[in-house]
């Protein structure tokens, strides 16, 4: 944990301020409408990247933008329900975000979380106080059983409901299992009409791991089971209609994939 805690803050330090227009983005997902909430936008340190090759490493990271990356919370509105995934780090940034879609901390119903690292819960306390006072937070099984002591727990010990992988927690949303990041890493797959998209947590952090999918970085807990599970995603979901939505992810966050010569692309929705 004192690791990890020490590469987030490193983040912060290579974080430049947005620029207004950058901070959310919203579109029609179906029936769904859906937006991503832009917490902050970096660059990730480069020596908090692994290759099995480091002088080959180094050339990829000399590449413009090959490091880029941003902290994004991503919200979905059915109609019926209002629903955060994950949280991001700052509950200020996020209840802003919020103001600007028109939505309030008490408007939100869920809060799915992928995984419980600060970057993903850190905005779900402010003042010592839980910021969604009417929110049931979804975790899986594994990912809280490996963080018991967690300001989740803290502070929203009531309104935790578990799931298991596969598993169809709210209408339209099923849980996906991507473990190795940590043990409990989970993706959501929301669909709406003929429109999917899959929100991925942390599948992967910057641009860089597109071109090269075998580039990992080093709060990933099982690098092996990270870069299988991420080849297999990313050449499933580059041959389907279905968006991707990750907390990593440039703005928007929210694209599609595409396969080329070597690795994939992100093309970020317009």
């Amino acid at each position: 944990m004192k690791k990890f805690l020490f590469c987030l803050s490193c983040l912060f330090i290579f974080s430049p301020l947005l620029l207004a227009k950058d901070n959310t983005f919203t579109f029609n997902l179906g029936d769904y409408k859906m937006s991503s909430l832009i917490i902050s936008k970096m660059e990730h340190p480069k020596n908090l990247f692994r290759y099995e090759n480091q002088a080959e490493l180094e050339k990829y990271l000399k590449q413009d933008n090959s490091n880029l990356s941003a902290i994004n919370v991503f919200f979905i509105d059915t109609g019926k329900d209002k629903i955060l995934f994950d949280a991001g780090t700052d509950p200020n940034v996020l209840i802003e975000r919020l103001y600007e879609i028109n939505v309030k901390p008490e408007d939100i119903n869920f809060i799915c979380i992928t995984h419980m690292h600060f970057d993903h819960i850190g905005g779900l306390v402010k003042d010592n106080k839980k910021v969604f006072t009417n929110a049931k937070i979804f975790v899986s099984e594994e990912e809280l059983a490996a963080n018991p002591n967690s300001i989740l727990s803290a502070f929203y010990k009531d309104n935790i409901i578990t799931f298991k992988q596969k598993e169809i927690i709210i209408d339209n949303i099923k849980t996906i299992p991507a473990f190795g990041h940590t043990k409990g890493h989970s993706a959501f797959l929301v669909s709406s009409k003929d429109k999917s998209v899959l929100i991925w947590g942390d599948m992967l952090h910057a641009v860089v791991q597109f071109e090269n999918f075998n580039i990992y970085m080093t709060y990933d807990a099982n690098p092996k089971q990270v870069l299988e599970l991420r080849k297999k995603i990313l050449d499933e979901y580059s041959k389907k209609d279905c968006y991707i939505a990750g907390a990593h992810l440039i703005y928007p966050g929210i694209g599609t994939l595409q396969k080329e010569k070597k690795g994939y692309k992100f093309i970020p929705l317009q």
